[in-house]
């Protein structure tokens, strides 16, 4: 990082070599692109530096354009009234280093013990920038020249700390505005120079020159908003214009106006997300003094076995280890078959009817009748119901359609000719239920002397 260099055009540069390395052919990974620019940072960035060393996770660069920019800001905007609020969490590792070594990190004298502090760090080819005590290419913390006196046997712990911003921007709604502008080059978080000589035109006919472009971001309650490519304009008279229609397609979101207030709802669900007042004839959205950032806690409770089986929508518990392994789920306790009431009640079910004792032995033995309908469309011809009649012994089907179910009766004693005089047997059983056209066709068994089966239905067990 050059002595008069910004840290917003420290990136800037950053992210040209990358693009360059990437256009020959030779990419360089993010993890370690953040690394070389966090190397590269002056020394009053020291704490920001350590905080983002000691995060588990990598630290993605368009997030380190905002966490440069937020330090930047609070430097310059100290206030001396009001301390900043801050929420400190401190982690230490239980790990000590060999003291051949010196500063933070695991380390080990035997070859390929090196352990890495930092497990989202490359292990490959990685290239820390230069150091600026030696001149040795590696990070400053790891420096053999530390002073003594500075020199653990085990790493020193590290404190997150989360910080309120002071700052206090209007923005005013404007419907016939195609970009934000901003007069306050402090309200912009992220921002590069703008080279192009391209102006925003007023309502005058104007031109008005623009000096630099970028973004910032502010959160209400339960959502983090986005204001992109604001166009930093000096001469707009101490005005930040926010484009309506850009502000809802970032954030998919609307704008509802009412006479005396304003409201941000989401586009999906329709929720309120913030709200704002009407001064003067004129909306404004005012940020808080201080716009707390979100609150975000990094805390780790393992859970019992049963507990993720319930989280999990009870699955089986070779599923739930195959589960708990894949996406290293913290469980206290070893994985078995847990005794689920859920589960029991879920997967029991009723025994199987027990096998007939009526065998059929030929054909027309044994013929089960019902009757469906009505149908939710009449057909061509008008017919709602059906009449299905299956052999038990050779499955073979008859469907009669019916107009009305009152005709059951008339159909079945035509289905009784026909097959009597197509097979040369009569049918000795007729199996139906008591229901809808059943009684009727039970009237035909006791005419035409017909043995008659209960339908399954009827039978108490399958009840």
């Amino acid at each position: 990082m050059k002595p008069d260099e910004t840290a917003s055009t420290y990136l800037l540069r950053a992210q040209e070599y990358s693009d360059a390395l990437a256009n020959i052919g030779e990419p360089v990974k993010e993890k370690d692109l953040v690394m070389l620019v966090i190397s590269g940072l002056w020394e009053e960035y020291n704490g920001l530096k350590s905080i983002l060393l000691a995060r588990q996770a990598p630290t993605s660069f368009q997030d380190l354009h905002g966490l440069l920019a937020d330090h930047d800001f609070m430097i310059k905007k100290t206030s001396p009234v009001v301390a900043p609020v801050q929420a400190f969490t401190t982690t230490s590792s239980n790990r000590c280093g060999s003291n051949n070594r010196r500063g933070r990190g695991n380390y080990n004298t035997k070859p390929g013990g090196t352990r890495n502090q930092f497990p989202w760090a490359s292990t490959q080819n990685t290239v820390y920038g230069t150091c600026n005590r030696c001149g040795i290419g590696h990070i400053p913390s790891q420096c053999p020249n530390h002073d003594p006196n500075t020199i653990r046997s085990c790493p020193q712990p590290f404190a997150n700390f989360a910080e309120n911003r002071a700052r206090t921007t209007t923005w005013l709604p404007d419907t016939g505005s195609n970009n934000h502008v901003s007069h306050d080059l402090s309200s912009i978080d992220s921002h590069t120079p703008y080279f192009s000589e391209d102006v925003l035109h007023v309502c005058n006919g104007t031109g008005l020159p623009i000096l630099h472009i970028g973004s910032t971001r502010f959160y209400s309650p339960t959502k983090m908003f986005s204001l992109s490519n604001i166009l930093h304009v000096p001469e707009i008279k101490k005005k930040n214009l926010l484009s309506v229609q850009k502000f809802c397609l970032d954030n998919d979101v609307f704008l509802e106006v009412h006479s005396s207030f304003f409201a941000v709802k989401d586009n999906t669900t329709k929720v309120t997300l913030f709200t704002g007042p009407s001064n003067n004839g004129l909306y404004s959205i005012r940020l808080p003094s201080f716009q707390r950032l979100p609150k975000v806690a990094f805390t780790t409770f393992k859970a019992p076995s049963d507990i993720w089986h319930q989280r999990l929508r009870n699955p089986h518990p070779q599923r739930l280890n195959f589960m708990c392994s894949k996406y290293c789920l913290p469980v206290s306790s070893k994985i078995t078959d847990p005794f689920c009431n859920s589960c029991l009640i879920g997967k029991s079910s009723k025994l199987h009817l027990s096998t007939s004792s009526f065998n059929s032995q030929k054909f027309l033995d044994l013929v089960v009748c019902d009757v469906w309908g009505p149908a939710p469309v009449s057909s061509i011809d008008g017919h709602n119901y059906f009449l299905l009649c299956v052999d038990d012994f050779s499955r073979f089907m008859w469907i009669f359609p019916l107009k009305r179910k009152s005709d059951v009766f008339d159909v079945f004693k035509q289905f009784l000719i026909i097959t009597e005089r197509q097979f040369s047997t009569k049918i000795k059983s007729v199996q139906t239920d008591w229901g809808g056209g059943g009684g009727r066709i039970s009237q035909v068994n006791s005419i035409l002397q017909l043995s008659w089966h209960p339908s399954p239905a009827l039978l108490p067990s399958y009840k």
